[in-house]
């Protein structure tokens, strides 16, 4: 019997039969054995780090989408108080100084054009309250789904930005909730990125079911960039970005394809399981 030790631990123990009949063992057959013993133990060891390592990537998974879908509630606990209460309450203001603008009359021309002014900063307020609650999590993504949601983002995106925009989606079934709201965060950074460093003048979002998976599809004609150096960038960075999308894409169990190139625009390309459990 020769041990195969780890530190102080046993690990694994091999029977050596040298002969039927009787035989006195050499110090080289304890060597042949003990170099047998130690190549058994490192495929041992090596099962058990893959073992290890595949069910903490997998706790890591679990993490990162239980982290993910108490962000994506607390976005939309947010998003409902802010439209219940306060854009309700400034509601309330609007029709309370158009009240009293009527009670004043045309006499009172000075408060009359203070009530007018504040009208219009609380309709601004308004506005932009309801820009935060769109940009924490829109509505009609929980009641309408994926689609409608990516072509109001889209066309909001258009106006904003002065860029033409194509949207098309080939199906019109909901999709699970994570799917749908991982998918949404994804087009979001993508448009963001193209905002901020692409200079593009016309941006492709496509959204089709194949088989058992979803695939986004994001083109934009701008300036591109070097692959190499923003993949190098993004494995010291980790923040969003390419790094994030990746980090996103494999919460659900799927994958990303980014390509580009310096003045010939850039390409993501996600692919993610229908049944994704995670955001």
């Amino acid at each position: 019997l020769i041990p195969g030790m780890r530190q102080d631990d046993v690990t694994a123990i091999a029977l050596v039969i040298y002969s039927k009949a009787a035989h006195k063992f050499t110090k080289r057959d304890i060597q042949i054995a003990s170099g047998i013993v130690s190549q058994v133990r490192i495929v041992f060891e090596n099962a058990h780090l893959y073992t290890e390592t595949v069910e903490n990537r997998d706790e890591l998974k679990r993490l990162l989408n239980r982290l993910a879908s108490t962000q994506e509630e607390e976005r939309r606990r947010i998003s409902r108080d802010l439209h219940d209460g306060v854009i309700q309450n400034l509601s309330g203001i609007i029709f309370s100084l158009n009240f009293l603008g009527n009670a004043v009359g045309d006499d009172a021309d000075d408060a009359q054009k203070e009530i007018e002014q504040l009208e219009g900063i609380v309709n601004e307020t308004i506005d932009d309250l309801r820009k935060v609650i769109y940009d924490l999590r829109p509505t009609i993504l929980d009641s309408l789904g994926l689609g409608p949601t990516l072509d109001k983002h889209l066309n909001r995106f258009a106006e904003q930005n002065g860029v033409e925009t194509d949207f098309s989606a080939r199906f019109k079934d909901r999709l699970p909730e994570t799917v749908e709201t991982g998918l949404f965060r994804l087009a979001q950074e993508s448009l963001n990125n193209i905002k901020k460093h692409a200079k593009a003048t016309k941006i492709t979002l496509d959204l089709k079911r194949h088989k058992d998976t979803v695939i986004m599809t994001i083109k934009d004609n701008g300036a591109g960039f070097d692959m190499k150096a923003a993949e190098e960038r993004a494995s010291q960075d980790s923040g969003f970005g390419l790094s994030g999308m990746h980090e996103r894409v494999q919460a659900l169990s799927g994958k990303v394809k980014i390509t580009s190139k310096i003045g010939s625009g850039t390409q993501v390309k996600v692919t993610v399981p229908y049944e994704a459990r995670g955001a």
